[in-house]
């Protein structure tokens, strides 16, 4: 994606892509869904920023090498 989305339901579909393409291991995310200046947060890490949350993916990827994630909702 070389624009960011127009409106919440393409944002949302855009999740959804990311999603099915296994971003979190394969580090292939789409960048202009998300804020520069956003925060990442889960139980065990929180960041700020785009950039550090790709960066942060490409690295996971060499030491996660199987997962299991469900996306409750998209809501």
């Amino acid at each position: 994606m070389t624009v960011p989305p127009n409106s919440l339901d393409e944002t949302l579909q855009r999740l959804k892509l990311d999603s099915e393409r296994s971003y979190f291991l394969s580090g292939e995310v789409d960048r202009l869904i998300y804020s520069e200046n956003c925060v990442f947060a889960d139980p065990f890490v929180s960041f700020n920023g785009r950039e550090r949350f790709i960066d942060n993916l490409a690295n996971l990827g060499s030491f996660i090498t199987n997962y299991n994630a469900k996306v409750l909702n998209y809501s």
